[in-house]
């Protein structure tokens, strides 16, 4: 029960934290949300695309240039903002922030009267969500801080999350309680 800013616009930040063949889902899934995004008339400017970008010049992909799910190439005017190697989970602060760079030029432009989607998908651990598999850790406490800030600076009206990753619940626990977040 609280009362909502007036609702004046939508912004979505997509991650997949996956690199290589074995994890094709993962990526495939965040470029899925992408395009019905993309349908549901959002534009490059409203969606921050973040992804390994490793699979469709892959050796093992039999569609050279493509991505497929449900037969059909979801790799189709994408436009990536950051490959993962090109960015850190502290980067990933920074861009939800809105806190640009020469690095970090792309950034959340969302303020309070903007619902905003945020949607990670990849591999975790309790508590934990992996960068990059076994390179760098997210963990739960990074995740509601981050929230946390971002409610603190007015950066959304709403914000709905979506962790799809093992263990994602743990890390849903630890941001218990922010102001107008729903997380799954």
């Amino acid at each position: 029960d609280y009362e909502a800013e007036p609702h004046k616009g939508n912004k979505a930040v997509l991650i997949s934290t996956s690199t290589g063949w074995d994890n094709y889902r993962h990526q495939a899934d965040i470029l899925s949300y992408y395009q019905l995004l993309k349908e549901k008339k959002f534009t490059d400017d409203d969606i921050i695309l973040i992804i390994a970008d490793d699979l469709v010049d892959n050796p093992k992909n039999p569609y050279p240039g493509q991505m497929m799910k449900n037969l059909e190439n979801i790799y189709v005017d994408v436009q990536v903002d950051y490959r993962l190697d090109q960015i850190t989970p502290f980067d990933l602060k920074n861009i939800l922030l809105g806190n640009s760079s020469e690095k970090l030029p792309v950034v959340l432009d969302s303020g309070k009267n903007d619902n905003v989607l945020f949607i990670w998908s990849g591999h975790g651990k309790p508590n934990t969500l992996l960068w990059d598999e076994n390179q760098m850790t997210v963990t739960g406490n990074f995740v509601s801080d981050l929230f946390n800030q971002m409610y603190s600076k007015g950066k959304y009206r709403k914000l709905f999350g979506i962790i799809e990753a093992c263990y994602a619940g743990s890390v849903a626990s630890a941001c218990s309680g922010i102001p107008k977040l729903l997380l799954m």
